[in-house]
Parts: C-alpha cells; structure tokens; sequence
C-alpha cells in the first residue's frame, strides 16, 4: 500500500473470531452450507420495497416515488442539518433487496450525524440490469440535486450497492462531496485471477455466486462496463473516498485494482481493512470493530 494512502489495519474482535470460526467450520463440515444459502438467496426473489415501519421510532420516514421505484427520506427526530445529505445504495448483488442490516446502517447514521439519508430501492434483476440501474440512480440524482443546488452529497454503498455509488461518481459528479464503499466489487471480467484464491477462506461468497450475479446482474452487458466493473471507472474528479472490506472476502484481490485506479487518479482516499474479516462485515453492528467503523463513518460524513 503506498504510504500516500491511509490504510487502517481492523483486528478482529472475540465475537467475530467465534462466529468466523462457527460458520467456517459449518462449511466445511457441511458441504459449503452456508455459502450455498448465500446462493440461493441471490436467485430471484419477490421485492420488499417498504422501509420498515419499526424504524419511525427512531427516524421519520418520508416515502417517494422516482420513475416507478420507492425512494425513503429519513430525518432525525431533533436537530437536522441543512447544508447536506446522504445517498444511500444498499447492496445484494443486484438481485436482493435491502435487509435489516442495511436499514440499522441507514437509521443509526441519521441518529449519529443529523443529516437527512435518502434510501434507493433502485431496479433490480432479473427486471432490470446493472446498466438500467445506474441510469435510474443518475436520472433519480441529477433531479435531487437541481432541487438542492446549495447543498452538498455523501454516497454510501455497499458490495453491489458500492459499485453503483462508483458508477454513480464515474468521471466526477457535482455536489458529491465524498464516498463511502463498503466492499466493492470489482475486476467480476477476472474472477479466477483475483477471486478464486480467496473463495476458500470466505464464509459467504462462492465462485458459483459470482457467476450467478454476472449473469443476472450483467445480462447483456459487458462485463467490463464501468458500469458494472469498478475496475474500470474514471476516478478523475472522484470524491474523497473511504474503502472499507474484510482481508478474507473474496473481493480482497480485486480492491487493490481499484485502490490503484484511484491513486493514480489522485483520489483522497482511507482504507479500513479488516484482518481476517468477511463480506459486508461493517454492516453487523453487533461487532464491536463494526461499531468503531460506524463512528468513523458518520465522523467522515459531517
């Protein structure tokens, strides 16, 4: 890692260990059982598209319409800032909708920060492809931001989620002040080169799920597409960025492609990588080191 970029080391704590250790020992006991449930929960599926009424405890819940598609407001119940706010692209691999570990991370930074989020439940497979993804998200911010010309963007995205908030930046976007992704996925046109060495030692992703969302989330696109291959975004004019991934998920040999992109860009950019640690693990927010990048999170928003 180049000493111009700051790079955080995440070690992990007693609860992750013991559950890294639980599911691990399950998959190879039990015929990858739990990567296969992470399989099939990427097949197509029935859309929840609702924000769950729980959260109107802790957020007010504004609902919206865009092109077909739900967008959900949030705004704290005291103090809101003004000058901002917040894009919010869950992940899922372009199949899944969003979960309630999505919804936690988008309703505990509101809390946090007092800045209103704004939660895309952009098209999905197999109606919609990554390509037609990303243009809803364009067209969907284009007309935010005209309505808000005085005030300023974060993106926060996370696996497939993260790979849209980088298309969404491709070349620069105006008023994006900074980016948030939280293990993006890039280089799916090298999976054996850069994935296939780390599928043993990740709990959840298998070589069998990547190809299963290139096909559905890349169907008739290729699959070298900025669009839909972070590897290859412009990081010309990109926002200041923070990478957040586990040094054992599968993505962690295609990161560093986009780290280099990025730097020979001049990208700002702070890297937290979790020693030992999975996909998506920041989004757990019983963890402890989860909790820490949170704080960090919402202290790189404000």
């Amino acid at each position: 890692m180049s000493k111009d970029i700051k790079e955080i080391i995440i070690k992990p704590s007693i609860q992750y260990r013991a559950v890294n250790a639980t599911l691990d020992f399950a998959n190879h006991k039990l015929n990858g059982i739990v990567k296969r449930y992470m399989w099939k929960r990427m097949q197509p599926q029935k859309e929840h598209l609702a924000f769950y009424a729980r959260y109107n405890k802790r957020v007010d819940i504004i609902p919206d319409v865009f092109k077909g598609r739900p967008v959900y407001t949030l705004l704290p119940k005291g103090k809101i800032v003004s000058d901002r706010e917040i894009v919010f692209i869950h992940g899922g691999g372009g199949v899944m909708p969003p979960t309630t570990l999505h919804m936690d991370m988008a309703v505990s930074i509101v809390e946090r920060t007092g800045i209103p989020l704004n939660f895309l439940m952009y098209p999905l497979a197999p109606k919609a492809n990554c390509g037609e993804a990303v243009s809803w998200i364009e067209n969907w911010y284009e007309e935010k931001r005209k309505l808000s010309p005085h005030k300023t963007f974060h993106v926060i995205g996370d696996s497939a989620g993260a790979g849209l908030s980088a298309a969404l930046c491709h070349g620069g976007r105006e008023q994006v002040e900074g980016v948030v992704l939280i293990s993006p996925a890039a280089a799916l046109d090298e999976k054996e080169r850069y994935m296939a060495p780390y599928e043993e030692h990740d709990i959840l992703l298998s070589m069998d799920l990547m190809d299963t969302i290139s096909q559905q989330w890349g169907k008739g696109m290729d699959i070298t597409d900025w669009k839909i291959n972070s590897a290859y975004v412009d990081y010309s004019g990109f926002p200041k960025t923070m990478i957040i991934y586990g040094g054992k998920e599968m993505f962690a040999g295609t990161i560093p492609l986009m780290v280099n992109r990025m730097q020979e860009a001049g990208v700002d950019l702070s890297i937290y990588k979790g020693e030992i640690h999975c996909h998506d693990w920041a989004l757990v927010q019983l963890l402890p080191e989860a909790k820490e990048v949170l704080k960090r999170i919402c202290e790189f928003v404000t």
